[in-house]
């Protein structure tokens, strides 16, 4: 684990690549949303084990 850093120090890029990997994976999560067999507990532990890992670790 770790992150990029750019020249100046910051970090923005890798933070812009984590954003874009949580939102691909928002969109692919999305569709499971309309489907009404999987419960809202089962959607909300998917969501923390697809974004928040994606956000937190790239």
């Amino acid at each position: 684990m770790g992150a990029t850093l750019s020249k100046d120090g910051t970090s923005t890029a890798d933070v812009q690549i984590k954003i874009a990997m949580a939102k691909a994976a928002m969109a692919r999560l999305i569709r499971l949303l309309p489907c009404s067999s999987i419960s809202f507990p089962t959607m909300f532990r998917l969501y923390k084990a697809v974004e928040v890992s994606i956000v937190l670790y790239g």
